[in-house]
């Protein structure tokens, strides 16, 4: 389905109780760094983006921003955890790696990645009875 009809297809026409609504996804920037140069295009941004969630084709929804990093607009699933990179081939038969940063999160576990709470609430800070540390968390600012 296009992006542009996932939007229509989640309209709110006020039929439906409030209280039945789910909201489990948010369109997010993303931005995609250490694409090389000869890669640097929308449509690579696009399929690597695929891994974060589903990539908004508008084409005034993608930037180039300082040489190698793209931003892009993606939809993503909050239930799961963010998305920080993804493994690619090069056409010699290298493998190459982006990492994938997200702009103005409003809440983010830095043990998980998750978007639905904070650090103090999530199982593995909770498991381990407070002996993790900021070293052990996978993602940061």
């Amino acid at each position: 389905m296009p992006f542009g009809d996932l939007l229509t297809v989640l309209r709110y026409d006020y039929s439906i109780p409030a209280h039945v609504l789910v909201f489990d996804q948010v369109s997010l920037w993303v931005q995609v760094h250490d694409i090389p140069f000869c890669y640097l295009s929308l449509k690579v941004a696009e399929d690597l983006c695929v891994a974060v969630g589903v990539v908004n084709k508008n084409s005034s929804d993608v930037e180039v921003d300082k040489g190698r990093v793209m931003r892009v607009r993606v939809r993503v699933d909050v239930s799961l955890p963010l998305c920080r990179g993804k493994v690619f081939s090069l056409d010699n038969g290298s493998k190459g790696w982006v990492s994938f940063k997200y702009e103005r999160l409003p809440n983010i576990c830095y043990w998980c990645g998750s978007l639905n709470h904070f650090d103090k609430d999530c199982d593995l800070w909770i498991e381990s009875n407070d002996t993790l540390t900021q070293v052990d968390q996978q993602y940061s600012p």
